[in-house]
């Protein structure tokens, strides 16, 4: 790992953080579409392996698009 500066104290990367209302409605806006392309995955997808990895990527998807909001600075 890297080198830390003295006197640096890094936030943990698992600390669950307030959002605000402006993050949550962000988040909603990704959210919103998500689940739509979700039924239309179920929907129109026979059960398989890449209709699994659609699946898993669309929820990667959207985990990381909530951790960069709510990771935001200021």
């Amino acid at each position: 790992m890297g080198k830390r500066k003295r006197g640096f104290k890094m936030k943990s990367r698992l600390t669950q953080r307030d959002i605000t209302a402006n993050q949550r409605d962000r988040m909603l806006n990704v959210m919103n579409p998500a689940q739509m392309l979700e039924e239309s995955i179920e929907k129109n997808c026979k059960d398989s392996r890449e209709k699994s990895l659609a699946m898993t990527k669309l929820e990667e998807c959207v985990m990381w698009v909530n951790k960069s909001i709510s990771h935001e600075k200021g």
